[in-house]
């Protein structure tokens, strides 16, 4: 692992309408994670844990402070630049797979290449690569209905490795996962994210989970604490 810093975050403030006032989630919020680390963001329902994945994603903004990722400053960025920042270096994996029931698995996966404008032969041979390696070679030409949850989650995760990103920001991957899908899809993630060299931020309330990072921390009162 790196000491090159993947994400730097100083004095990140985030507040939210609430009623005639504002309602600060984020006060203050200090973090650094390296190139390739694999950290946890742990933290109670509506601690913030979900605002500063999205914000470290590019998908919400800032009240103040500086959020610097992958050598961009995207907390100072105007919001008409942030999706060529998303598309550049960021992965998402959500609790929901949000794939598209009217694609297959393998159009599922090259939608994103083809957005991001990578040639068609890149495409196939990643998506390709990426199916098997999640074990769904089998499922390519499949819909997302005709496959199992798991299927679907571990389709999930080879979608956010399409355009070869920074890094991999994961909201409750595994959410709506038995014990042994949650094996199955955290272990083929990790793996996939060391073979790659990658950055991982996952975010969880499961603290079993959560022991599986390299870095943990905990988002309390607005800050977060190593743990």
């Amino acid at each position: 692992m790196s000491s090159t810093p993947c994400i730097r975050i100083r004095n990140l403030v985030k507040s939210f309408p609430a009623g005639a006032s504002r309602l600060e989630v984020l006060k203050g919020l200090d973090l650094d994670i390296a190139l390739g680390a694999f950290a946890v963001i742990t933290g109670s329902s509506g601690s913030g844990k979900s605002t500063l994945l999205h914000i470290i994603g590019g998908l919400d903004s800032i009240d103040s402070g500086e959020v610097v990722c992958c050598g961009v400053p995207i907390g100072s960025m105007q919001e008409s630049r942030l999706p060529s920042y998303r598309k550049e270096h960021v992965g998402f994996i959500f609790q929901n797979h949000y794939l598209i029931d009217d694609l297959t698995v393998q159009e599922n996966l090259v939608l994103p290449g083809l957005m991001n404008g990578l040639e068609k032969e890149l495409i196939r041979r990643r998506a390709d690569g990426l199916i098997e390696r999640v074990g769904l070679a089998d499922r390519r030409e499949h819909h997302p209905q005709q496959l199992s949850g798991g299927e679907r989650q571990r389709a999930a995760v080879a979608r956010a490795f399409m355009n070869d990103p920074s890094m991999i920001l994961a909201d409750e991957p595994t959410g709506n996962l038995d014990e042994h899908n949650t094996e199955i899809v955290m272990q083929m993630l990790t793996e996939i994210v060391q073979e790659k060299e990658k950055t991982l931020v996952l975010v969880t309330h499961d603290m079993d989970l959560a022991a599986t990072g390299e870095e943990i921390y905990k988002l309390s009162e607005g800050v977060l604490h190593r743990i």
